[in-house]
């Protein structure tokens, strides 16, 4: 019985360490999933009440993304095997997200450009 549970046990954490992401993964996952959250709450906009009642929501989650960016920045480079690893993973839902995103900027800026610029200061 003990021997069951060890290899259980070392079965289930080959599984997970085999599921771990690295720290490049990681923080590409989380950023697309900040600008998707930004996406969210830029859809929700239909007019100046909604874009300045979203301002806060859209200032925390800029704060947030801003952070992951420097977070990522302060991380060792990816060796050139993972760098293509992650763009062969993430690029085309690092590009469909920040399109969305622009799409709606665009769409909210006629009617609330000073709310969303306000809230969105901070992000570069």
């Amino acid at each position: 019985m003990r021997n069951k549970l060890s290899v259980l046990v070392a079965l289930s954490l080959a599984l997970v360490v085999a599921g771990c992401k690295s720290e490049h993964e990681k923080a590409m996952s989380n950023m697309i999933d900040k600008v998707k959250e930004i996406t969210a709450v830029m859809k929700g906009i239909t007019d100046q009440a909604s874009a300045k009642a979203a301002a806060p929501k859209l200032k925390t989650l800029g704060e947030e993304l801003k952070a992951l960016g420097e977070q990522a920045q302060k991380m060792k480079q990816p060796s050139p095997e993972e760098e293509k690893k992650l763009k062969e993973k993430y690029e085309k839902d690092l590009m469909a997200a920040m399109t969305d995103l622009q799409k709606e900027t665009m769409r909210v800026m006629p009617f609330a450009a000073a709310e969303i610029g306000a809230a969105m200061q901070g992000i570069k």
